[in-house]
């Protein structure tokens, strides 16, 4: 949700069920942020209560427009630009004398204010949807060792830029409870132009067939020289991944926090390895 500055938000609990989350067995809350008055209201209230204040200022910046412009076309001839200084005078008489409202925020009329052009208005980042993925190959009771975390890194650098389904990646390679279990999570921004496609996507269970078959990608067009065993078959099994959508920033905000080892509960952590816990992000950082 958004907040800007001159608003205030009012912090409401939601129904039974819709303030809170069902995450690897535990239940988590979160809070909804509820602005008093939206984006569009609050602009048209702002213009139209310093409308007098607006026309000095939009008349001011036009003549200042118009001298630049008049300026560009002289050409040196005192006959030929007689008529364009002749103007230029005439509008540097009325820009003598600099509005005292100059200092307040230009505002276009509220019918040509889009969403995209109030948010820069406000100065606002809108939160972008955020998806949690958990990956587990079949590994456990294997001994982990560089080759593995290798080939983990090259695959998650893959997923990140496939398809440019993504702008913004953390994750985290751990080894599990009993440190036999290479395992990866990773919470990564959803790029606003194919938020729809990847949604679908998602929801279709096509993203996770394409998480699998970039598992396989990596090892025909990379490969791992002594990694041994049958690479390309450590994800068959259907919970090897695991994808959540996060559409509140609160939750996308403890899932990040979810990948560092010391924000896990105890029934959570990972036994001490010489390697591990390994992280890696992509794009800019989160907020």
């Amino acid at each position: 949700m958004y907040i800007c500055e001159g608003m205030r938000a009012q912090i409401v609990q939601s129904g039974p069920n819709t303030n809170k989350i069902l995450d690897e067995g535990i239940i988590k809350y979160y809070i909804k942020d509820i602005i008093t008055m939206d984006l569009r209201s609050q602009y048209e209230k702002e213009y139209y209560l310093n409308e007098d204040l607006l026309e000095p200022i939009r008349e001011y910046q036009q003549n200042l427009q118009s001298i630049n412009l008049l300026k560009q076309q002289l050409t040196g001839d005192i006959y030929k630009d007689y008529e364009h200084n002749e103007q230029i005078m005439k509008l540097n008489n009325k820009v003598k004398f600099i509005p005292a409202c100059t200092g307040f925020k230009q505002m276009e009329h509220p019918e040509v204010m889009t969403l995209e052009h109030l948010h820069r208005y406000y100065k606002i980042i809108p939160y972008l949807p955020c998806v949690m993925i958990n990956i587990s190959p079949a590994w456990k009771g294997r001994q982990i060792d560089s080759k593995m975390i290798k080939y983990f890194k090259l695959y998650m650098a893959y997923v990140f830029k496939d398809c440019e389904r993504f702008t913004k990646m953390k994750y985290v390679l751990e080894c599990g409870f009993g440190g036999d279990l290479l395992h990866c999570h990773a919470v990564a921004e959803i790029n606003p132009h194919t938020l729809k496609m990847v949604k679908t996507q998602i929801n279709k269970g096509n993203f996770q067939r394409s998480l699998r078959k970039l598992w396989a990608k990596v090892n025909r067009e990379e490969g791992v020289e002594g990694i041994g065993g049958d690479i390309e078959g450590l994800l068959k099994n259907r919970h090897s991944i695991q994808v959540q959508i996060i559409n509140k920033k609160e939750i996308r905000d403890d899932k990040l926090d979810y990948l560092i080892e010391e924000n896990k509960p105890p029934s959570h952590s990972n036994k001490q390895h010489s390697m591990l816990p390994w992280g890696m992000s992509y794009g800019h950082p989160f907020d």
